[in-house]
């Protein structure tokens, strides 16, 4: 379990806790601006799918809707899958409403992967995330699948391979990759992403039917974390989650 903070405080003197360099990357409250703190326990599966190229963060928000937060710091990556890291949250800006695990590139988010509403009143806040799954089903959909149906959909379905909502797993499951040129092959072998042709064409430039330009689906997915993130879905079972 892990404790990352920038100064020593009363609530973390409260936990036992040493102090340590926050990592805040994003922008930080004006100077004269009221702030409070929050202590956050994650605990995080899928660690394989940790970002390389983005970022992940714990942000701070003004807006249910808003994808730009108000302030951030960094979450070192934990050591095992399934471990809590504990994040210290100093200097939230208190018109921040809400607080979220966020995939961020430059200044805006991707995806949140976990967010909770921040209490009223409090100065010293502490939250618990429960699982936080970075190789879901539903983050691959928003971040993956949905970038692939204006050719996969389920009015043109290239290759005929429909990866609309809801049906990504029973068109990609112990299904025969027919552009592979390989007798057996399967789109996705659940639990061994090597033998899924899926992963295969979004990680080996070389691979069958890849594309080229525009057309490659290695360009499509960009940057790499995301292809890391359907082999990490697959590895783990390729489950409805």
């Amino acid at each position: 379990m892990r404790y990352l903070c920038t100064a020593t405080t009363a609530f973390g003197l409260a936990l036992g806790l040493a102090a340590c360099d926050s990592g805040d990357i994003l922008p930080t409250p004006i100077e004269s601006e009221a702030t409070r703190s929050a202590m956050v326990t994650a605990t995080f599966h899928d660690v394989e799918a940790w970002p390389q190229t983005y970022s992940l963060v714990l942000a701070a928000y003004d807006s249910d809707a808003s994808t730009t937060p108000i302030a951030t710091t960094a979450i070192s990556r934990p050591s095992a899958d399934g471990a809590s890291t504990m994040v210290y949250f100093k200097a939230i800006p208190t018109r921040a409403t809400r607080v979220a695990i966020s995939l961020m590139d430059g200044g805006e988010s991707q995806r949140d992967f976990w967010s909770a509403q921040l209490p009223d009143g409090a100065d010293e806040i502490a939250l618990a995330t429960g699982p936080v799954r970075l190789a879901s089903l539903s983050a691959l959909r928003a971040l993956v699948f949905n970038k692939c149906t204006s050719c996969h959909g389920a009015g043109t379905a290239t290759a005929r391979l429909d990866l609309s909502a809801g049906n990504e797993r029973a068109a990609l499951i112990d299904q025969a990759a027919i552009t592979s040129g390989e007798a057996d092959c399967k789109r996705v072998v659940a639990g061994n992403a090597q033998a899924s042709y899926l992963y295969r064409i979004l990680a080996d430039p070389t691979a069958a039917s890849n594309g080229e330009g525009r057309f490659s689906h290695l360009a499509m997915l960009n940057p790499a974390d995301l292809a890391t993130m359907v082999k990490a879905w697959i590895n783990s079972g390729a489950q409805d989650n």
